[in-house]
């Protein structure tokens, strides 16, 4: 299992997300997940808790937003400026710009071996 998933959040998939794949990544074991929400300009970290009866499970470890500067896991020792994923863009290309973003953040930088799921 990958060390981390990072999820942009939109309309049609948001539900599908918050739901069945994030059930699907705690039984592979991924241990951080992060829901990214360009409507909301939110960053939510999930972190796997230790396997109960019931199961793995995601417990909300944080939520960031607006332009706050966010050293999270697994990249703790890296600040990521939130304000720099939503600037300049119009509502309705939020979705897609942000995983752009993203995408471009991790081709040379500390995402460098990280996938951008969709």
């Amino acid at each position: 299992a990958p060390d981390w998933i990072c999820e942009v959040l939109s309309a049609a998939t948001a539900r599908l997300d918050r739901g069945k794949k994030l059930e699907a990544y705690a039984r592979e074991g991924v241990p951080v997940v992060w829901l990214v929400d360009p409507e909301s300009k939110t960053l939510e970290i999930f972190t796997l808790e230790a396997r109960t009866s019931l199961g793995p499970r995601y417990v909300l470890a944080a939520v960031h937003g607006g332009d706050d500067v966010v050293h999270a896991e697994p990249f703790a020792s890296f600040a990521l400026r939130l304000a720099g994923l939503w600037e300049g863009e119009r509502a309705r290309d939020h979705s897609s710009a942000v995983r752009k973003r993203f995408a471009s953040f991790g081709a040379g930088g500390p995402l460098k071996n990280s996938r951008l799921v969709r």
